[in-house]
């Protein structure tokens, strides 16, 4: 356990496993998910920036949030408003890349034995 400076708050706070970000963060970032989550299942197919400015919560921390696989409402977000892939583009639903371009990455990663 360490003291750092919070990358959101810059309040200073222990931490302890994963978390990245102090208590208070973690708790606005909660109840952002919350907000979120309410209303999309009231507001089918609403863009990522009308769901933001009706809950109130920045519109980074939405984006953030559906990256991230916390809001899995993806059936209720745009297309259009869907995140992509960070390295062909297309829309996922969930964390970084595509799993296709997991795969391709992760076997470019992986050594052979005949490579050692």
């Amino acid at each position: 356990m360490s003291i750092v400076n919070c990358p959101r708050c810059h309040r200073m706070f222990r931490r302890q496993g994963e978390r990245k970000i102090c208590p208070g963060c973690v708790e606005e970032e909660d109840l952002a998910y919350g907000r979120l989550c309410d209303w999309l299942r009231a507001h089918a197919g609403a863009s990522l920036a009308e769901a933001a400015a009706a809950t109130g919560t920045d519109e980074v921390m939405a984006a953030r949030l559906l990256r991230d696989g916390r809001v899995t409402l993806m059936d209720l977000v745009r297309p259009e408003d869907r995140p992509r892939c960070r390295s062909c583009d297309t829309p996922i639903t969930g964390g970084q890349m595509c799993p296709a371009c997991a795969r391709t990455l992760g076997d470019a990663l992986t050594v052979r034995p005949s490579d050692a």
